[in-house]
């Protein structure tokens, strides 16, 4: 019995390595209101606050003003 030589995507699917495993992590926080980029540490303090549920935490991290509602993140509220 002979087994079928795998060729073209299905060798690239099997190779072992990090191929950007982990590259979008912090994909969901990755711009603020002000569509500027955060820091590595702002996205992981982002992250915290989301696991937490601590909105105000979440809020100063995007610099989302009060009274405003993100595009995107309509759970965040608007401050009041």
């Amino acid at each position: 019995v002979y087994e079928k030589e795998a060729e073209g995507e299905e060798v690239l699917e099997k190779a072992g390595g990090n191929v950007n495993a982990c590259g979008d992590k912090y994909k969901d926080a990755t711009t603020n209101f002000w569509g500027q980029t955060v820091s590595k540490k702002e996205a992981r303090q982002y992250d915290k606050a989301k696991k937490k549920g601590d909105v105000a935490q979440m809020r100063k991290i995007l610099q989302v003003p009060k009274g405003k509602v993100m595009p995107g993140y309509e759970e965040l509220g608007d401050g009041k």
